[in-house]
């Protein structure tokens, strides 16, 4: 699919916080044009697009869906519609970038997956998580069997949350579907999907998923992963090897850091040092675009974030060079991985008794 007048023009499905960022990012994306967006309140959609420089205010979703020059969809509504929205957009002919969680289920995510198979469509989830220069370094570190046997995987994520969103938020919004859906597919994409699943949960008097761990059995070893939206966790991912281990500082989804220590060396180094002088480093003209690797001796290694790695505008840049080569899915976000993860996060609500 070639882009319109050289760019690619998006239309973004709704206005809340993460459509803002995105809409920010999408401002940053080399080939990318914010055309349209969309509310069910058209001065919502007005005030989105002064605010983000996007060309047309539409006063509905039916609208954008039906608006020619859109070349691709980004579905930012809440996670309960994302489902039905999606569906809207395929059906209009549209590519999709759909915001995680991909769908409620793992029946409704493999119905979006199908759907955009079967109309030759692009569609990919926004786990934006995944575009991490950190996260996929992480990846290689792990597969490239550096760090050894993996013994232990953790990953939690978890923020305290206001008694008003507790109470009132979506089915979309609680513990596992708004942050477990991180760890989960970081285990994914580190290690595949498990061969069984253990889990507790909490829930909130509402009836929100407040907290829950979970257990994911794999051959050889194991993966804890862990949210909650009522009290602050510690937001890191830890990977534990027989030769190595590393640690994907907070927020693991969108690392300021990865530190990764040899079983041979001792631990220590700053991360925050480093982390403070990866942003000093462009304005020195010095490694700019690069990896900050700093070698303490004998104390492991921390690689700071590339300034302006934005998963964000990476997954937006990744889905317009899926479009412009003719590729349906991104191999970094495949549909049928998509599914697994939502099928292990069914299996860890059905363990906790919530099915």
């Amino acid at each position: 699919m070639a882009p319109s007048a050289g760019r690619f023009r998006w239309g973004i499905l709704g206005t809340g916080a993460i459509a803002g960022q995105f809409a920010t990012e999408l401002g940053r994306a080399e080939g990318a044009e914010l055309h349209a967006v969309a509310s069910r309140e058209e001065g919502r959609a007005r005030s989105f697009a002064a605010a983000h420089g996007a060309s047309i205010a539409h006063g509905s979703y039916e609208a954008l869906l039906a608006d020619s020059a859109v070349d691709i969809v980004y579905v930012a509504t809440p996670a309960e519609r994302h489902h039905d929205h999606c569906l809207a957009a395929l059906d209009a002919g549209k590519p999709v970038l759909c915001e995680k969680p991909f769908g409620l289920s793992a029946r409704e995510a493999a119905a979006m997956a199908g759907i955009a198979r079967a109309r030759n469509l692009f569609c990919m989830e926004a786990m934006w998580m995944r575009f991490s220069p950190l996260v996929r370094r992480a990846r290689e570190l792990v597969r490239s069997g550096r760090l050894g046997t993996i013994g232990f995987l953790r990953a939690e994520a978890g923020y305290r949350a206001g008694e008003a969103r507790l109470r009132d938020a979506g089915p979309g919004h609680g513990a596992l579907l708004n942050f477990g859906v991180y760890g989960a597919s970081l285990v994914h994409f580190l290690c595949g999907p498990p061969t069984r699943v253990q889990a507790e949960m909490t829930w909130h008097a509402s009836g929100l998923d407040e907290s829950f761990c979970a257990t994911l059995r794999y051959p050889g070893h194991i993966a804890t992963i862990s949210a909650g939206i009522g009290a602050a966790m510690t937001n890191e991912a830890v990977v534990v090897g027989s030769a190595g281990r590393l640690r994907l500082g907070a927020p693991f989804f969108h690392p300021g850091y990865l530190q990764y220590v040899r079983e041979d060396m001792r631990e220590g180094g700053s991360p925050a040092r480093a982390s403070r002088l990866a942003e000093r480093l462009p304005g020195l003209g010095l490694l700019q675009g690069s990896f900050v690797a700093s070698w303490l001796r004998g104390r492991g290694q921390i690689v700071a974030r590339p300034r302006g790695a934005h998963g964000l505008r990476l997954e937006a840049e990744e889905a317009m060079r899926c479009l412009t080569e003719g590729e349906t899915e991104s191999p970094i976000v495949p549909l049928a991985e998509t599914v697994a993860v939502m099928e292990t996060l069914d299996a860890i609500r059905a363990a906790a008794g919530s099915a």
